[in-house]
Parts: structure tokens; sequence; C-alpha cells
């Protein structure tokens, strides 16, 4: 089969997405390399939620999603970010197919352990085969990250999250998490290429924080599961953060 990129877009993509971009998805897919999108949209989802008036709160760079927060964001995540991200693609000559996690139960979910969080899901299981067949058909999944657990609640899953366990079902040859930094930090330097227990390592002493550190746990995940490089990084063309088993210390 060939080779599978998966790339999490943040919700703010949509309008900062550059030429290069476009170019170098058309240039993998014309190499044969099979791509997969999941978007985030979380400073839309503060928008609406401040114009409705409903308190916004973080707790380790994860959403507190109580009902009316999830009400919110289902309507944020697959309908408004991703109707637009499937059109711009299509403007651009992409055949591409939005969703959701619900959709063929695409994501299933259990509950983070923190009740704080409220709905909150991490991913057990990703179904591969749909993705597959919508690959072999040669349309590009466009996914908005939310799941369901076994009673088929729907939950607010982490973009980033959501990205790295489909990045890890699908084995993908990378896995690339857009992001509005150029890369993950350490002493004011951008760490180049590092390997997972470094990297967790950054987060036990406190230098990675805040909404990196879903990102980075997710990244490390992924590489645990099989992906051969992840990049956290700000342009789809350049390397950023790389974190790998076989780093090459820089």
């Amino acid at each position: 089969m060939s080779e599978t990129i998966v790339i999490k877009l943040g919700g703010n993509a949509l309008s900062t997405i550059e030429p290069a971009f476009f170019k170098q998805i058309k240039d993998w897919q014309t190499a044969g390399k099979r791509l997969v999108f999941v978007h985030g949209g979380g400073p839309q989802i503060d928008t609406l939620l401040e114009k409705l008036h409903i308190g916004i709160e973080k707790k380790q760079g994860l959403r507190v999603t109580s009902r009316e927060v999830l009400d919110v964001a289902t309507m944020v995540l697959a309908g408004k970010i991703n109707t637009e991200m499937v059109l711009q693609f299509a403007a651009k000559g992409f055949q591409s197919i939005g969703l959701n996690g619900s959709d063929n139960l695409l994501l299933k979910v259990r509950p983070i352990h923190d009740q704080m969080l409220g709905y909150v899901g991490t991913v057990e299981h990703v179904n591969v085969a749909f993705l597959k067949m919508l690959l072999d058909h040669h349309l590009t999944p466009v996914i908005a990250p939310l799941g369901v657990d076994a009673n088929f609640q729907l939950y607010n899953v982490n973009a980033d999250i959501a990205a790295c366990h489909i990045a890890g079902a699908l084995q993908a040859e990378q896995l690339i998490l857009l992001t509005d930094v150029p890369g993950v930090f350490a002493n004011q330097r951008i760490i180049k290429e590092s390997l997972p227990q470094l990297m967790l390592d950054y987060i036990d002493r406190g230098v990675i924080i805040g909404g990196m550190i879903p990102k980075v746990k997710g990244a490390i995940a992924a590489v645990n599961r099989g992906v051969k490089r992840v990049h956290i990084t700000d342009r789809i063309q350049v390397s950023g953060t790389a974190i790998t088993k076989e780093a090459v210390l820089q």
C-alpha cells in the first residue's frame, strides 16, 4: 500500500495557509502518497462560547467540556470548520470528504479519567477499514475531532490526540502537527530532533507546558504505535521539531 501522511491543521489554518501548502500536498499525491487531514477549532470555539456567555476553561491543555460546551464544539467542528475546509480543498482541485468521529463510528472513545474535564474523550479504536476504503477510492478524509463512546454518546477529542491515534492506526509514514509556533522550544531554542523519552523528561521538568503537552504526548504515542516520524511545525514544508524512535540528536 502507498505510504500515508496524516496532517493535523489548527483551527486558524484556513486563514493562514500559503500556496506552498497546496503545492506540497499536490506533490505528495503525485508521488503516490495517501493523505488524511484532521483539524482543530479551538479559537473558533472560544469565540462562539464568548458570544453565548459560556465560560471557557482549560486544564493541562485540554478543554473542559460541559454539555453546553460540547454542543458548541460540535457546531463549530463538524459544521462550520469541516465544511469550510472541504470547500477550500475542492476549490484547489482536491477530492476530499468531510467526516467526524461519529461517521461510521470512525473514532470510538472512552472518557478521560479526569471527571473535571467533562465530555472529553480519548481514542480507543479507529475504524481503519473505513479510512482505507475512502483512500482506495482516491478520497482524502478531512476529519473533525469528535468521538463516540460505547453508549453512542458524543465526546470532544483534542485534535492533536485524534490525529496521533489515526496516524498510529494507519501506520503512517509521517504525522505532521501544524501549529502556530515553528516547533517545540527548550531553553529558548527549537528542539530540532528528539527521542520520545527526552520529550517526556522535558514535560516532567516543566520545560514543555500548556497546550504543547497533549501535542507532544500524542506525538510520542504515535511514534510508539509505529509512525516513523512526527513533526511539530508551523509550515508543512519545514521540519520544525521531529520526534522519532531513532533520532539524530543535534
